[in-house]
């Protein structure tokens, strides 16, 4: 009878939970269940849509394999771009295409170097594009780490 009342309680917290456990700043997730990969940013996972988008951002296919049951923990937000980008203008200034909330492009500064590798992106897959371009995608919140 203990055994199935700690089961319970673990059922129901388990299912309480479901949704809103915030992930780790960084991590790169990989539901072996269905194949999908994720980037927990803004602590909430967000889907890579396919190969060349993580190819655009990232060093290296690394990542930590979970199942569905423990990835459905975690928060989660909308995808991230598909085909999203790392670029900067003139300047020192970093960002990545991002349409987090309200599903518009926008650009979102990684705020320093910490913050850049600690999501594991790829200093030599920075794009540099035209202060006027730059300039013309609306600001989306920072990428602090």
């Amino acid at each position: 009878m203990l055994a199935i009342r700690i089961l319970l309680i673990i059922s129901i917290i388990w299912t309480s939970n479901a949704g809103i456990t915030p992930c780790i700043e960084g991590q790169k997730l990989h539901n072996t269940d269905n194949g999908a990969i994720y980037l927990c940013i803004d602590r909430k996972l967000r889907h890579i849509p396919n190969p060349t988008t993580y190819n655009n951002l990232f060093n290296a296919w690394t990542y930590t394999n979970i199942v569905t049951a423990t990835f459905n923990l975690y928060a989660q937000d909308s995808p991230l771009v598909n085909g999203a980008v790392l670029f900067k203008g003139s300047g020192p200034a970093v960002y990545l295409t991002d349409n987090s909330g309200s599903g518009a492009t926008k650009k979102r500064w990684i705020t320093n170097p910490t913050a850049f590798n600690k999501y594991d992106f790829d200093w030599a897959k920075i794009n540099t594009y035209p202060d006027s371009i730059v300039n013309a995608i609306p600001t989306g919140n920072n990428i602090n780490g």
